[in-house]
């Protein structure tokens, strides 16, 4: 696990300290949650983006849809 030191205010630090007792948290379990919830929100944003261009670049042809919801629901 990496350590790291960060420098802030002093005010800046006595509120963020606040609000992670208001949320039941140390402020480095805050910044540590809130570091990961950006890490992962970016892999999801680069794996949308792959899914994308791969959507883009397939050569599969999509017909016309020639069905109803009942259709497929048929007994």
């Amino acid at each position: 696990m990496t350590v790291l030191e960060i420098r802030l205010d002093d005010e800046i630090a006595k509120a963020a300290e606040r609000v992670a007792a208001a949320r039941g948290e140390t402020l480095e379990q805050m910044l540590a949650r809130m570091a990961e919830e950006t890490a992962r929100k970016q892999d999801r944003k680069a794996l949308v983006a792959r899914l994308r261009q791969i959507g883009d670049e397939a050569k599969a042809e999509v017909g016309p849809i020639t069905w109803t919801r009942d259709d497929l629901y048929e007994r």
